[in-house]
Order: C-alpha cells, then structure tokens, then sequence
C-alpha cells in the first residue's frame, strides 16, 4: 500500500510524546483516520526508518527508541529557527550536496538544507575531494540574502564561527578554525566548509555553503583514504567512540547558531563577527 508521509509524521510525533507508553491500534486508528488494517504498514515504514518499536498483544505498540537517521521531521521537531531548515532534503546517497544544490536554485527555497549519509564525490575547497566516511555529516545551505557583495567574504566566516561555537558550547571542546575554511581540534581537521556563489550588480544572488563534519568517522580508515589521494592534512573526528549526542541534535543546535550568525551579519554587525572570529582563528581578520 501507499504510505502517507504526513501520517507517517504525525504518527513518529505521536510515539514520541508518548515514549515508552503503549498505544493500541484502536486509538491510532481514531487519532490519524487510518484503517486499523493498515496500522502494521506504517509502523512497519517507521522501523524501516531506524525507529525502535515493539508490540505486545494486548497492549498495542510502544516506541522504545526513536530513530539516529537525519529524516525532516525528526530535524524539524525541534529545531529553533525562522529561515535555516524550512525546506530540509534528505538523501541515503548522493554526488554532492553541494551540487544538488546548485541544480534546484531555481525553485528559490531561501534557507534549504540538502543532507546526504554518503557523497560519492564530495568536493572541497579548489576542487580537492572531501572523503564522507561512515559517521560523516554533510550537508549544504542555500540562502538568497538581499545583501551587497561587500558581505560575501563573511559567509565562510559565520559557517565557521556558528560550527565552532557549536561545538565548543555542547561539546566542551575549543576548535581551532584555520582560515579560510577548515576546523581543527588537537590540529586534525574535523570539519571543512565550502562556498558557491553569483553576485550580479554589487548585489549576491546566491550563496550555498556546504559543511562536511567528521561526526564520528574511523580516523584511520579516512586518513588512509587521504593519503592514496595525496591530500596533505590528517583528518581526525569530533567523536572517537559511540555518543549518545545523536547527529540529529548536533544540526539542529548547529542551524540554529549558524541562522544567529546570519542576522548579525545581515544587521552588519561587523565589529562583533570579528571580536568572535579573533578567538577562535590565529589568523585575525584584522590581518586578512
């Protein structure tokens, strides 16, 4: 049978209110109109997605552990933002989602977010490959901001000051960023960012900022990957073994600092990005 996303969402929201409490079909059924024949089809679909769901005969169905996938609606839950992540795609697979992007700028979706488990040719900066590992988190912004092109160059620096922040608020852990794109911890780069852009008339048409983190990769699978490919940096990870700080809530807390950022860049509040920048950079904007 076809599945209704929209139930299948409401039904994931429902599980989660009610975590680890039983809910029988009946209730289901008369809660999102869903023939209570059809009740196996959708929980199937949600297992499927990662969700941890038991049945019991007479009690109904539990949630016991919702999902560690990057779905929409599980970003969107609970994600504390006006622009960043209104239109969220999600991918088991793709090139690039830098390149995505830049393929769907026509349909003028300001502040979408393009996530994909794996790249199969991620790119960094000057056409290098970006390696996307198992435990890697990808992802691409797109915005149209109604901003003079005198503000370009501080794209990189919001994505890298937002990303840096994030990690050193929640996960105890102060990046190094070294200019103009990668971030480092114990002088291992976590985390590299990558900007496309058009600008037309002194005015910025476009920009997609694409982020790839090593969430929680196997260091010297990837390092040994790099090597083959000559790249000269070692790689390292923000996580060495299993966390329970899933990648989920990573991005949620790191969409949200990065839409912070935006608007101070969009109120120009130059003096304030510089002061942050100064902490965490060696390079000093003042030097740049």
């Amino acid at each position: 049978m076809k599945i209704e996303y929209d139930k299948l969402i409401s039904l994931s929201s429902y599980f989660k209110l009610n975590f680890r409490i039983y809910i029988k079909s009946e209730t289901l059924t008369n809660l999102f109109n869903i023939d209570i024949l059809h009740i196996p089809f959708f929980i199937n679909k949600l297992q499927s997605f990662g969700y941890n769901i038991e049945f019991h005969n007479k009690r109904g169905y539990r949630l016991n552990k919702t999902t560690e996938q990057l779905l929409p609606w599980e970003i969107k839950y609970d994600l504390k933002t006006k622009i960043i992540g209104t239109k969220i795609y999600y991918f088991d697979k793709l090139f690039s989602t830098q390149d995505f992007a830049l393929k769907i700028l026509h349909k003028q979706e300001n502040g979408a977010v393009i996530i994909s488990r794996k790249q199969l040719a991620g790119r960094g900066r000057c056409g290098t490959p970006w390696i996307s590992d198992k435990g890697s988190l990808c992802f691409s912004i797109i915005l149209y901001p109604d901003m003079d092109i005198k503000s370009m160059n501080f794209f990189p620096v919001i994505a890298a000051l937002a990303l840096s922040i994030t990690i050193h608020k929640n996960i105890k852990l102060k990046p190094t960023i070294k200019y103009p794109n990668d971030i480092l911890i114990d002088d291992k780069k976590i985390a590299g960012i990558l900007i496309d852009s058009a600008t037309e008339s002194n005015i910025i048409n476009y920009v997609v900022i694409g982020i790839g983190i090593n969430f929680n990769i196997n260091v010297n699978s990837i390092n040994n990957k790099l090597n083959e490919l000559g790249c000269n940096y070692n790689a390292g990870t923000l996580f060495r073994s299993k966390t329970n700080f899933t990648q989920t809530q990573f991005l949620q807390m790191l969409l949200s600092e990065f839409e912070r950022f935006f608007n101070i860049l969009q109120n120009n509040n130059l003096s304030y990005i510089i002061k942050t920048w100064n902490k965490y950079s060696k390079t000093k904007l003042n030097q740049l």
